[in-house]
């Protein structure tokens, strides 16, 4: 766990218990929904570091006292949160809605436009390192690439290995170093880039 992405959503949520006043089903959704580091600096959008890395298909919130479940909706676990009382659902055998939590505001936001923008590039760029399906980006693409998500690691990582695939040693060189500036998810991965730039750097 030390030397993974966990350690920093657990370390994360223990900040957030620890400033709430109140623990209930809303304050719960919001940890849940948090993608801050530890300290609240912003680790880019979709990071293994955050407690919510957009990409969690659903989320539950269990009230024991009250025999009340929420289940999320899409997407991730920013959509609304409905709450089912369970002993009346399992009575009637329909489920019972008695509460609903809203959906986060950053579903609507222009930085989550942003991030599915940001993810089709991604999907674009994996599939030309798995794949080699052609992609040649141009200078103005990738300015876009890294003004989608800036903070993030992956940005960078994916750009560097885009190079380095490329022949480009020297400019893939310095997106890994780019990314290493920035929050990286685990202590293994580190290594890795580290281990990609100096074989870049090799004569």
């Amino acid at each position: 766990i030390k030397e993974s992405d966990s350690k920093y959503r657990y370390n994360r949520v223990q900040t957030l218990i620890q400033e709430k006043s109140i623990i209930d089903t809303r304050s719960v959704v919001e940890i849940l929904r948090d993608q801050y580091a530890e300290n609240g600096d912003t680790l880019g959008m979709g990071n293994p570091r955050a407690i919510n890395q957009l990409i969690v298909h659903h989320s539950v919130v269990i009230v024991p006292q009250d025999v009340t479940l929420y289940v999320s909706t899409a997407d991730f676990q920013l959509g609304r949160f409905i709450g089912y009382d369970l002993k009346k659902t399992f009575e009637t055998r329909q489920g019972q809605i008695v509460d609903t939590i809203q959906s986060s505001p950053f579903l609507t936001s222009v930085a989550y436009e942003k991030f599915k923008d940001f993810k089709k590039i991604k999907q674009e760029i994996s599939a030309y390192l798995l794949f080699s399906t052609p992609l040649d980006l141009s200078k103005k693409q990738i300015e876009q690439f890294i003004s989608l998500n800036s903070e993030s690691y992956v940005t960078y990582e994916m750009l560097g290995k885009y190079f380095q695939k490329k022949g480009d040693k020297k400019q893939a060189a310095e997106y890994f170093t780019l990314a290493l500036t920035k929050h990286v998810a685990s202590k293994e991965i580190e290594a890795e880039l580290k281990t990609l730039r100096q074989k870049c750097r090799q004569k």
